[in-house]
């Protein structure tokens, strides 16, 4: 079965570290890869700490990507309550006509506090079944890496 994959992909790059140098700067990027699959048997870890590959949390339904960090206290925040917003004004719904996915490229990050990011966001929607059809993922460096890549973002 021939999957679709629709990606809306946000990439916050605002963190609670140090200023990064010119050099840094300078690797952050889009690369518009239109058409470009991004690999399904990437695994990841979901918010119930389960590992899952890329490809078991698509279904024949169109799916949103958002790339950030799920700690993060400013951009990423302000991305993934835009989108809850957006998506309220939508007839469509989350787990009904389309997925999302929510991943976080900080392999530091677990899958509770993934955990915790879903049930926040699942809640403020506020739509029934979006649970089903939201997912959250970490992951190992290797897989966090590979993700941007494919997708066109270049990070620092």
């Amino acid at each position: 079965m021939k999957l679709r994959l629709v990606l809306t992909i946000m990439l916050a790059l605002v963190r609670q570290t140090p200023a990064l140098t010119p050099g840094e700067l300078q690797q952050i990027g889009f690369e518009q890869k239109i058409g470009q699959q991004i690999s399904m048997d990437l695994r990841f870890r979901d918010s119930g700490g389960t590992l899952v590959r890329l490809g078991e949390c698509l279904d024949s339904k169109p799916t949103l990507l958002v790339l950030g960090y799920f700690h993060c206290p400013m951009l990423c925040t302000f991305i993934n309550n835009g989108l809850i917003e957006a998506m309220q004004e939508l007839r469509l719904s989350v787990g009904r006509d389309f997925n999302v996915i929510d991943l976080s490229i900080d392999p530091r990050e677990t899958s509770m506090l993934a955990g915790t990011k879903k049930t926040e966001y699942v809640k403020l929607y506020g739509r029934h079944g979006a649970e089903r059809g939201w997912s959250f993922l970490t992951g190992d460096a290797l897989a966090l890496q590979r993700t941007p890549r494919e997708t066109g973002f270049h990070v620092a």
